[in-house]
């Protein structure tokens, strides 16, 4: 570890710098924060889950003494952990057989690893909330505050409006939109659009904090693949293979989520969302396996991500393509051998 040291501080350095940019304020530097896992990653997947570890222990220290006790914290749970257990479980393999290869840790049991946080917190949330109203109503006073905004910047007179109430030529008048609709015709849309986000806003944001530590473990293995710094061979989306057991309580959790009300019912509909992750990862799998059996890769990959892009739907069509591929085992078809796992 002490030819380590070097790599390490750097990282934890690094990492605390991106993490605290948030903190100077401006809309150009907060963009950094997304990739403060990086550097921890980068030194996690090069050296190994402990060495991740201690550069994310450094990074919280000095997040903590730069900024917030507060700030520390939630960069120990948010980053630090996560990143030391996903490159300690990466890094773990059997030995290899009589002139093979060593088995790495498989790629399913990664993806399911990402939910851990997430579900931990939601839970810890649940009953945080259980004396005060409910995880649900917490969610739904959060996001009414924030409909409540966008109502009156909607609703709000232009600026440069006289005092008294005159509105100059060529400002939209008050209670008027861009576009000719009137500003009261806005609260009827929006009032779905905060009940939809009410009901999965603990979902959208695991998923959206998953997606960050996915694509920065998958840009880390990329750039150290790139130069030989690698432990292990960089997991493969055709290669994903999800653990039966995940796949049962995601069955679960949906079925408890949209036939349950109260408390259970949004507890089991925010765990279904945040278990499609890894199934989104292996419906994505199966598109790359497709796509690498045709001579028109490329083309299909961007029209997959396209779809992504532009619209929900495609994020729900690959949850679905996954679930199917855990029975049918297109993965495995298209692969062209069996499934062993």
């Amino acid at each position: 570890m002490g030819a380590g040291l070097l790599p390490i501080g750097c990282a934890a350095l690094a990492s605390a710098v991106l993490y605290l940019a948030a903190a100077v304020g401006s809309i150009a530097a907060f963009p950094l924060l997304y990739l403060a896992p990086l550097p921890l990653f980068l030194v996690g997947l090069a050296l190994g889950g402990p060495a991740a570890g201690l550069a994310g222990a450094a990074a919280a220290l000095a997040a903590a003494l730069a900024g917030s006790a507060l700030g520390g914290i939630a960069y120990l749970v948010c980053c630090a952990l996560p990143v030391a257990v996903l490159c300690d479980k990466a890094a773990q393999s059997r030995p290899a057989a009589a002139g093979g290869a060593p088995a790495w840790y498989p790629p399913g049991p990664l993806c399911v690893w990402l939910t851990a946080p997430p579900i931990s917190a939601l839970l810890l949330a649940n009953l945080y909330f259980v004396g005060s109203g409910g995880l649900e109503a917490a969610v739904a006073d959060e996001v009414a505050g924030v409909m409540e905004l966008y109502r009156s910047l909607l609703g709000a007179a232009p600026e440069g409006a006289a005092p008294g109430g005159a509105v100059p030529d060529g400002a939209i008048p008050e209670g008027a939109v861009p576009g000719g609709a009137p500003a009261g015709d806005a609260p009827a849309g929006l009032d779905s659009a905060g009940t939809l986000l009410a009901m999965g806003a603990p979902a959208m944001l695991a998923g959206l904090w998953m997606t960050l530590i996915a694509v920065n473990g998958a840009l880390a293995q990329g750039l150290l693949s790139r130069f030989g710094r690698n432990l292990r061979p960089a997991p493969r989306l055709a290669e994903i293979d999800l653990p039966r057991p995940m796949v049962a309580a995601f069955v679960a959790c949906l079925v408890a989520g949209t036939t349950l009300d109260g408390a259970v019912g949004y507890l089991g509909f925010n765990l279904a969302g945040v278990l499609a992750f890894p199934l989104f990862l292996s419906g994505l799998g199966v598109a790359h396996a497709a796509a690498a059996r045709t001579r028109f890769r490329a083309g299909v990959l961007v029209a997959v991500y396209g779809a992504l892009l532009l619209s929900r739907w495609g994020a729900l069509a690959l949850v679905g393509l996954g679930l199917i591929d855990h029975f049918a085992r297109l993965k495995a078809r298209l692969r062209g051998r069996s499934n062993t796992v």
